[in-house]
């Protein structure tokens, strides 16, 4: 501060960072298929990380299941990470069958962190409905032999496998 005798009443030097960017997401590949608890991996960066660090990153899963940002938000996680790559499990079995848009956002570091976020997004196919079994029948056709026979469906992501067990005493077999 300088009065107009130019007396200085307080003086100081130092270094300023301003701080334009936003923090860098990257985001690898949806599977192709299906599924209904996605590991999603990321990276996240920043020019500033070594000097303020990062803020918070979100991991966020869309339910409109048209892949779209128009239906509601759910936060999946919320935690402070350090720059680098990182890997996330989400159980999406909550979700109607259809693809998904989730979405990681990483809000910067220091002062700017609540005006600086950077995020990407990917579409995942969400398949939460179990497969059916129609159409069973098991017959005798010997006393040491049976016959089975079923359909089993799964109209999103097909049917990995299917089997039959039974109880032989105590013990299922």
């Amino acid at each position: 501060i300088v009065d107009l005798a130019n007396n200085v009443a307080y003086s100081a030097q130092g270094e300023v960072v301003i701080d334009r960017t936003a923090p860098t997401v990257t985001v690898a590949p949806a599977p192709t298929i299906p599924v209904r608890t996605l590991s999603i991996a990321f990276t996240i960066a920043d020019n500033l990380a070594a000097h303020w660090g990062l803020g918070e990153t979100r991991v966020a899963v869309n339910a409109s299941p048209d892949g779209s940002s128009a239906g509601q938000w759910t936060s999946e996680t919320r935690e402070s990470l350090a720059a680098g790559a990182h890997t996330r499990a989400l159980d999406l079995s909550g979700l109607a069958d259809g693809p998904h848009l989730v979405r990681i956002s990483t809000l910067n570091g220091g002062p700017a962190g609540t005006s600086l976020v950077g995020s990407a997004s990917v579409v995942v196919q969400v398949d939460a409905t179990p497969p059916t079994v129609t159409e069973a029948a098991i017959r005798r056709v010997t006393a040491e032999q049976i016959s089975a026979k079923w359909i089993a469906r799964d109209t999103r992501s097909g049917v990995a496998a299917a089997r039959i067990e039974w109880l032989d005493g105590a013990v299922w077999r």
